[in-house]
Protein backbone atom coordinates (compact mmCIF):
# COMPACT_ATOMS: atom_id res chain seq x y z
CA UNK A 1 0.00 0.00 0.00
CA UNK A 2 1.26 3.49 -0.14
CA UNK A 3 -0.20 7.43 0.15
CA UNK A 4 -1.15 7.01 3.86
CA UNK A 5 -2.06 10.04 4.94
CA UNK A 6 -0.83 11.01 9.13
CA UNK A 7 -3.96 12.36 10.67
CA UNK A 8 -2.41 13.66 13.88
CA UNK A 9 -1.99 17.65 13.31
CA UNK A 10 1.56 16.81 14.21
CA UNK A 11 4.14 19.26 11.60
CA UNK A 12 6.45 17.17 10.24
CA UNK A 13 9.59 17.01 10.18
CA UNK A 14 10.32 17.56 13.96
CA UNK A 15 13.43 18.60 14.85
CA UNK A 16 16.02 16.51 16.51
CA UNK A 17 16.36 16.54 20.27
CA UNK A 18 11.91 16.65 20.45
CA UNK A 19 12.11 13.03 20.72
CA UNK A 20 10.70 13.35 24.30
CA UNK A 21 8.25 16.30 24.18
CA UNK A 22 6.97 13.88 20.80
CA UNK A 23 6.37 11.06 23.08
CA UNK A 24 4.45 12.77 25.78
CA UNK A 25 2.27 14.17 22.81
CA UNK A 26 1.80 10.43 20.73
CA UNK A 27 0.83 8.88 24.16
CA UNK A 28 -1.91 11.40 24.52
CA UNK A 29 -3.08 11.06 20.95
CA UNK A 30 -3.17 7.31 21.78
CA UNK A 31 -5.42 7.54 25.02
CA UNK A 32 -7.87 9.08 23.14
CA UNK A 33 -8.41 6.23 20.96
CA UNK A 34 -11.71 5.09 21.95
CA UNK A 35 -12.35 1.32 23.08
CA UNK A 36 -14.38 -0.09 20.10
CA UNK A 37 -12.07 1.79 17.26
CA UNK A 38 -9.07 0.35 18.82
CA UNK A 39 -10.94 -3.01 18.95
CA UNK A 40 -11.77 -2.83 15.30
CA UNK A 41 -8.31 -1.55 14.16
CA UNK A 42 -6.55 -4.63 16.14
CA UNK A 43 -8.55 -6.63 14.34
CA UNK A 44 -8.32 -4.98 11.01
CA UNK A 45 -4.48 -4.95 10.94
CA UNK A 46 -4.42 -8.97 12.32
CA UNK A 47 -6.56 -9.64 9.37
CA UNK A 48 -3.68 -8.10 6.81
CA UNK A 49 -1.06 -10.04 8.97
CA UNK A 50 -2.33 -12.96 8.67
CA UNK A 51 -3.18 -11.85 4.85
CA UNK A 52 0.80 -11.51 3.69
CA UNK A 53 1.65 -13.89 1.35
CA UNK A 54 4.41 -15.17 3.83
CA UNK A 55 2.53 -15.74 6.60
CA UNK A 56 1.31 -19.20 5.82
CA UNK A 57 4.68 -20.36 5.77
CA UNK A 58 6.37 -18.48 8.95
CA UNK A 59 7.31 -21.07 11.92
CA UNK A 60 8.29 -18.58 14.37
CA UNK A 61 6.45 -15.42 15.49
CA UNK A 62 8.23 -12.94 17.58
CA UNK A 63 5.58 -10.99 19.15
CA UNK A 64 4.78 -8.45 22.00
CA UNK A 65 1.78 -7.89 24.98
CA UNK A 66 0.24 -4.60 23.93
CA UNK A 67 0.64 -1.35 26.50
CA UNK A 68 -0.52 1.85 26.71
CA UNK A 69 -2.70 1.62 23.79
CA UNK A 70 -0.83 -0.77 21.11
CA UNK A 71 -2.25 -2.29 18.91
CA UNK A 72 -3.53 -5.99 20.22
CA UNK A 73 -2.16 -8.95 17.75
CA UNK A 74 -3.03 -11.86 20.86
CA UNK A 75 -5.80 -13.44 19.10
CA UNK A 76 -3.49 -14.32 16.11
CA UNK A 77 -1.44 -17.20 18.64
CA UNK A 78 -4.69 -18.59 19.29
CA UNK A 79 -5.75 -18.56 15.97
CA UNK A 80 -2.88 -20.03 14.49
CA UNK A 81 -1.26 -22.42 17.77
CA UNK A 82 0.69 -24.63 15.16
CA UNK A 83 2.80 -21.79 15.11
CA UNK A 84 6.23 -21.06 17.73
CA UNK A 85 5.28 -17.73 19.42
CA UNK A 86 7.96 -15.50 21.68
CA UNK A 87 7.29 -13.00 23.66
CA UNK A 88 10.44 -11.08 25.23
CA UNK A 89 11.64 -10.66 28.43
CA UNK A 90 14.23 -8.08 29.90
CA UNK A 91 17.39 -8.67 30.72
CA UNK A 92 20.00 -5.96 31.45
CA UNK A 93 19.72 -3.72 28.28
CA UNK A 94 18.31 -6.58 25.91
CA UNK A 95 16.00 -9.00 25.47
CA UNK A 96 15.25 -12.65 25.18
CA UNK A 97 12.40 -14.17 23.55
CA UNK A 98 10.71 -17.05 25.22
CA UNK A 99 8.30 -19.25 24.00
CA UNK A 100 4.95 -18.33 24.84
CA UNK A 101 1.35 -20.65 24.10
CA UNK A 102 -2.14 -18.60 24.14
CA UNK A 103 -3.78 -18.75 27.63
CA UNK A 104 -0.42 -19.31 29.15
CA UNK A 105 0.34 -16.70 32.07
CA UNK A 106 2.50 -13.63 32.32
CA UNK A 107 4.37 -11.81 35.01
CA UNK A 108 1.85 -8.56 36.06
CA UNK A 109 4.64 -5.96 35.98
CA UNK A 110 4.97 -3.01 34.62
CA UNK A 111 5.62 -4.77 30.84
CA UNK A 112 3.80 -8.51 31.12
CA UNK A 113 6.42 -10.83 30.65
CA UNK A 114 6.45 -14.64 30.15
CA UNK A 115 7.80 -17.31 32.12
CA UNK A 116 12.13 -17.00 32.98
CA UNK A 117 12.23 -21.36 32.65
CA UNK A 118 9.89 -20.84 29.09
CA UNK A 119 12.23 -22.25 26.26
CA UNK A 120 14.63 -19.46 25.06
CA UNK A 121 14.17 -19.15 21.56
CA UNK A 122 16.60 -18.03 18.66
CA UNK A 123 15.88 -15.95 15.32
CA UNK A 124 16.26 -18.18 12.08
CA UNK A 125 15.63 -17.36 8.37
CA UNK A 126 12.31 -16.36 7.70
CA UNK A 127 11.26 -15.86 10.46
CA UNK A 128 8.57 -12.14 11.89
CA UNK A 129 9.32 -10.31 14.39
CA UNK A 130 6.43 -8.19 15.28
CA UNK A 131 7.75 -4.81 16.71
CA UNK A 132 5.19 -1.82 18.36
CA UNK A 133 5.93 1.91 18.67
CA UNK A 134 4.64 5.14 19.65
CA UNK A 135 4.94 5.88 15.77
CA UNK A 136 6.69 5.09 12.54
CA UNK A 137 7.79 7.21 9.40
CA UNK A 138 7.67 6.62 6.11
CA UNK A 139 11.36 4.97 5.98
CA UNK A 140 10.45 2.75 8.62
CA UNK A 141 11.96 4.61 11.97
CA UNK A 142 10.40 4.00 14.52
CA UNK A 143 10.04 6.00 18.00
CA UNK A 144 9.90 3.64 21.01
CA UNK A 145 9.32 4.63 24.66
CA UNK A 146 12.93 5.44 24.68
CA UNK A 147 14.57 2.07 26.05
CA UNK A 148 16.66 1.34 22.92
CA UNK A 149 15.65 -2.32 23.18
CA UNK A 150 14.50 -2.73 19.60
CA UNK A 151 17.64 -0.83 17.69
CA UNK A 152 19.88 -2.86 19.93
CA UNK A 153 18.29 -5.79 18.73
CA UNK A 154 17.85 -5.09 15.10
CA UNK A 155 21.84 -4.50 14.76
CA UNK A 156 22.44 -7.95 16.19
CA UNK A 157 23.70 -10.06 12.83
CA UNK A 158 21.57 -13.56 14.21
CA UNK A 159 18.06 -10.70 13.30
CA UNK A 160 19.40 -9.53 9.51
CA UNK A 161 17.74 -12.59 8.19
CA UNK A 162 14.26 -11.83 9.99
CA UNK A 163 11.26 -10.07 8.80
CA UNK A 164 11.15 -7.34 10.90
CA UNK A 165 7.64 -5.47 10.41
CA UNK A 166 6.42 -2.70 12.20
CA UNK A 167 3.24 -2.46 13.82
CA UNK A 168 1.17 1.18 14.21
CA UNK A 169 -2.32 2.65 13.32
CA UNK A 170 -2.02 4.68 10.30
CA UNK A 171 -2.41 7.94 12.60
CA UNK A 172 0.41 7.28 14.09
CA UNK A 173 2.29 6.90 10.59
CA UNK A 174 4.04 10.08 9.87
CA UNK A 175 6.11 11.06 7.04
CA UNK A 176 9.45 11.75 9.28
CA UNK A 177 10.60 11.47 12.60
CA UNK A 178 13.28 12.67 14.30
CA UNK A 179 16.47 9.55 14.66
CA UNK A 180 19.56 9.01 16.07
CA UNK A 181 22.43 7.47 14.48
CA UNK A 182 21.83 4.04 15.98
CA UNK A 183 18.13 3.99 14.94
CA UNK A 184 17.39 0.74 13.43
CA UNK A 185 14.59 0.75 10.24
CA UNK A 186 12.10 -2.01 9.55
CA UNK A 187 11.40 -3.41 6.35
CA UNK A 188 7.64 -3.40 6.69
CA UNK A 189 4.71 -1.90 7.97
CA UNK A 190 1.61 -3.32 9.08
CA UNK A 191 -1.33 -1.24 9.64
CA UNK A 192 -5.05 -1.35 9.50
CA UNK A 193 -5.40 -0.14 6.51
CA UNK A 194 -3.02 -2.61 4.98
CA UNK A 195 0.44 -2.65 4.08
CA UNK A 196 3.78 -0.18 3.58
CA UNK A 197 6.84 -1.60 2.08
CA UNK A 198 10.21 -0.14 2.75
CA UNK A 199 12.81 -0.79 -0.16
CA UNK A 200 15.88 -0.83 1.25
CA UNK A 201 14.72 -0.01 5.19
CA UNK A 202 15.42 3.24 5.30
Amino acid sequence: MGGLCPVLGLSPPVPEGEKPTLRVELRRRRRQIAAPEHHRWSRQLREHLSRHPGWAGVKQVFSYVPIQGEPDLGQLAAQYPEKVWGLPRRLGSGLTWHRWQWGAPLSQGNIPEPAADAPVLTPQPGDFLLIPALAYDYQGYRLGYGGGYFDRLLAQPEWQAVSCIGIVFTPFLLPVLPRDPWDQAVSALCTEQGWWVINPPG
